[in-house]
């Protein structure tokens, strides 16, 4: 029987993943005991680039090396990186962007890493870890997400700048009600707000979206469906050029436990069936103030 090689995705968001990126929780098992060193990312284009692992007290991530790989393939914000775990330090990254389907770029995209550097032996450390980890095991210059008060905002601005402007650059982001969609409109990308998931528990979804694939359609209950096979009933409902998830559509949210910030792409795989990802928030933000790590 074929091994089965774990794979895992994230949705990019260039406030957040474009200096690191968190490994989710759930994928740490497949890593072995694998915490530390450097491992390899084979591109579309069949080139590979080395990356430092890093363990935090928040976790696993993609370190020195990972902004390289995201330079070079010419990451944009709602890119889909799907990563296949096929050796203890070697993983497969497909590329999809906006349209749904697999980054054309990708498929040229050229290693500009100093090969030099590299030890051509899995699980080797290429060089000494990056030196902005702090001694609590977190990242300088990654947003926290603890509120703070004025006075300490202040602080905050005056002693790290750098961190303070990416702070405020992603709550900006987080309170935008944003979609990404799709050329050929058979996929978006929805970014949670309290609208969605606490207040009233409905969705808008795109009007070329609607137009594209629901076009006659006024009122219908569709399937929304996760990877793992579970499935929900939601009504559809239109409201001008754009449509709603109604009715249905608190089961969902709930059944997930998905939150405000949380990001879910919507992909069109049947008449009325939707496949649901879901990227989560507290997997893509790293805590520095107050971190008892």
């Amino acid at each position: 029987m074929e091994a089965i090689q774990p794979q895992f995705f994230k949705v990019f968001l260039p406030e957040i993943n474009s200096n690191w990126l968190h490994i989710p929780l759930g994928f740490v098992k497949y890593m072995k005991g694998n915490t530390t060193g450097s491992v390899f990312l084979t591109g579309p284009s069949g080139n590979t680039w080395q990356v430092d692992l890093i363990k935090t007290g928040d976790g696993l991530f993609f370190r020195g090396g990972w902004d390289t790989f995201v330079k070079d393939h010419l990451a944009e914000f709602g890119d889909i990186f799907v990563f296949k775990n096929t050796s203890d330090f070697h993983f497969k990254v497909t590329i999809f962007d906006k349209s749904a389907c697999e980054k054309q770029s990708a498929f040229h995209a050229k290693c500009s890493q100093d090969l030099g550097n590299f030890v051509d032996s899995k699980g080797k450390k290429r060089r000494k870890v990056q030196t902005d980890v702090l001694s609590s095991g977190t990242f300088q210059g990654a947003p926290q997400t603890r509120r703070m008060n004025t006075r300490s905002m202040a602080a905050f601005a005056k002693t790290d700048p750098g961190s303070y402007n990416l702070l405020m650059q992603t709550q900006t982001h987080e309170k935008r009600e944003s979609w990404v969609l799709a050329s050929h409109s058979r996929s978006f990308v929805k970014r949670m707000t309290r609208y969605n998931v606490h207040q009233v528990f409905v969705m808008r979804v795109p009007a070329p979206f609607m137009k594209d694939n629901f076009l006659d359609c006024q009122s219908r209950n569709i399937v929304l469906r996760i990877p793992e096979g579970n499935e929900w009933i939601v009504k559809l409902v239109r409201q001008g050029g754009c449509g709603c998830l109604s009715g249905g559509w608190n089961n969902f949210v709930r059944d997930n436990h998905i939150e405000e910030g949380d990001t879910c792409t919507f992909e069109l795989v049947g008449e009325f069936e939707m496949l649901v990802h879901i990227s989560r928030k507290r997997e893509e933000f790293l805590q520095v103030v107050g971190s008892d790590a």
